[in-house]
């Protein structure tokens, strides 16, 4: 069963599902609440370390560099783990770029990749306090474009599965392109007027 990656991925897959914090968390008594972030903490575990395995075993299979992708995405973005720091969480976002990159050297076309990409370059770009670096907001653009390139390029039921992404990452092109305009619109007060 050790050896065998895709039997791994699907229980990895399973301990993932069990790792993600429902929403009976915000009504449970702290002792509850504690226990149960204790059990979402161990699936997290067993679900990177059933991943890892995989992509050691076949690190030729995109999906198993994604789901470490993935992995390491949802690390960055949640909310408990911003209590370890800023340094944790761009390591998060570094782990999670590394990985998301292989899989998009696999499969240059994976919509979820892309976009999980993009969401972590967002967020380091949003972190690192350098929100209107240039070179890291053309990357974004980049992988933007790409996004809706591969989304015009597929057929109505690939469109249909990657929609929800490919509107994600038009919101976030609009998002980058607003701060732009109200930082020149600052510039412009300060430096104009």
């Amino acid at each position: 069963l050790w050896d065998v990656p895709d039997i791994l991925y699907e229980i990895g897959f399973a301990a993932s599902k069990l790792a993600e914090p429902d929403n009976k968390l915000k009504h449970m008594k702290w002792k509850e609440k504690e226990e149960h972030l204790k059990k979402i903490k161990r699936y997290g575990e067993i679900n990177k370390m059933l991943y890892e395995r995989c992509y050691n075993l076949d690190s030729k299979n995109y999906l198993y560099a994604y789901s470490l992708g993935y992995y390491w995405y949802k690390n960055s973005l949640n909310p408990e783990n911003r209590k370890k720091g800023k340094e944790f969480i761009l390591e998060a976002c570094n782990n999670g770029l590394k990985y998301l990159d292989k899989a998009l050297e696999l499969y240059p076309n994976h919509i979820r990749s892309l976009y999980n990409k993009l969401q972590l370059k967002q967020f380091q770009l949003e972190l690192g306090n350098n929100s209107h670096d240039e070179r890291a907001q053309k990357e974004i653009f980049d992988i933007i474009k790409k996004i809706e390139e591969v989304y015009n390029d597929s057929n109505s039921e690939s469109q249909q599965r990657n929609r929800q992404s490919y509107l994600k990452a038009r919101y976030q092109e609009i998002k980058v392109l607003l701060n732009n305009i109200r930082l020149k619109d600052f510039y412009k007060e300060i430096f104009l007027e």
